[in-house]
């Protein structure tokens, strides 16, 4: 799991995915702060392969929260913990693992808030997740410094609420950096304490003034929906195949049949034969660590390396030289991208201009769009949670 104070969706989502399609290790939750989506603008580009669920303002700019998951991973919103106040924003999932069932959330706290009425809200939270008995973990931008809990009762406090409730900070080392202040307010807290196998730390990331933070569980398995892609062999050679066959087939049994309805059976089930035969269907396995950003070449990749490895740099020094050719390399590779990305898109459209339902399909891509459905697994009736499809399905006619 990722989280990243993105400061606008809408300027750094693409940025953002680029710099972690350029990463070994590829995230299947990602929690994004500070999105300032509203209700005309609600979607996240460079994502085409994540659900999307988000929290926004109605009333003014900025703010807002999101959690994007895998397509292919099963999870429930929890709306009743969503909150938008002056003072919180949270979005929350339930996702279905094998064995016990993980509660993902992300919450942020605008800056100078009030934090006593923070705690309050975050309390109630608490109390809540803590019913579910589930594993949960807490990921956001807190505009809270744990560096100063021994000099800053509000800050204090707020630890000793996470305490008190079981969870526990992953992140200790500080995610906001400037020439004269080092503070840790970007933090995931989790109540799991039986884990033995995770990796969690800082990720340098010049998307916003925050480093982006992330949890890695490598013992823990989600459940997931695995799409099933059947596809038929076709190609010069099955073709080929496939003509001899049907020139050398007896087909005067259908000439002879008087019956048309018989005649017609008789040729589909030749036909369908001498088809199967020749160019038969295949279950096609996906891979999962496809890029989603084809037109990112190797070359590029190592233009994004070298530029984060340059930001990492800057952060700690105070070398307007080196800042100055840092900015320069940032330009440059952001022109690159995008004209590698342009050059993609115009090449796939050229390639399938004759083919109406490739070019609606790479025009739907490159604006992002995609139906937002998910499969309903259970329903409840009664107090009574239902699985099987069948019953859900039935439930639903009796109450239309």
């Amino acid at each position: 799991m990722f989280h990243c104070n993105i400061r606008s969706a809408n300027k750094n989502a693409n940025i953002l995915s680029t710099h972690l399609a350029a990463l070994d290790q590829h995230f299947d939750i990602i929690a994004l702060s500070e999105t300032w989506l509203n209700q005309n603008n609600d979607e996240i580009l460079g994502f085409s392969s994540y659900n999307h669920i988000h929290k926004h303002r109605t009333n003014k700019v900025g703010g807002g929260v999101s959690i994007l998951l895998k397509e292919n991973i099963k999870f429930i919103e929890m709306n009743e913990l969503g909150l938008y106040t002056d003072t919180i924003e949270s979005v929350f999932v339930e996702i279905e693992m094998i064995g016990k069932n993980v509660i993902i959330g992300c919450i942020y706290r605008p800056p100078n808030s009030n934090l006593n009425k923070f705690n309050d809200e975050l309390s109630s939270i608490l109390e809540k997740l803590n019913k579910t008995k589930k594993h949960v973990y807490l990921l956001g931008d807190y505009n809270i410094d744990l560096l100063k809990s021994n000099s800053h009762q509000p800050t204090s406090a707020f630890i000793n609420l996470m305490f008190s409730a079981s969870f526990i900070p992953l992140i200790n080392r500080p995610t906001r950096v400037t020439e004269n202040t080092a503070t840790i307010i970007d933090n995931i807290f989790t109540n799991r304490h039986d884990i033995s196998k995770y990796l969690s730390g800082i990720l340098p990331t010049d998307v916003s003034d925050h480093f982006s933070i992330f949890h890695i569980i490598y013992n823990n398995i989600p459940k997931i929906i695995r799409p099933i892609i059947y596809k038929r062999s076709i190609n010069d050679n099955t073709l080929n195949m496939c003509r001899v066959k049907m020139q050398n087939s007896n087909w005067d049994d259908i000439f002879k049949c008087d019956n048309y309805s018989n005649a017609y059976d008789m040729f589909y089930n030749n036909l369908s034969s001498i088809v199967n035969e020749s160019m038969p269907i295949k279950e096609i396995k996906i891979n999962e660590k496809t890029s989603a950003k084809p037109w990112i070449t190797k070359g590029l990749l190592t233009a994004i390396t070298n530029k984060n490895e340059l930001y990492k740099l800057i952060k700690t020094s105070n070398n307007d030289s080196l800042k100055k050719h840092y900015n320069t390399i940032k330009n440059k590779l952001r022109n690159l991208l995008k004209t590698s990305e342009k050059n993609y898109y115009r090449d796939l459209l050229d390639q399938n201009k004759n083919k109406l339902a490739k070019v609606w399909k790479t025009l739907n891509e490159i604006i992002n769009r995609k139906k937002h459905s998910q499969k309903i697994t259970t329903f409840k009736h009664n107090n009574k949670e239902i699985t099987n499809n069948m019953d859900i399905a039935n439930h639903f006619n009796n109450y239309f």
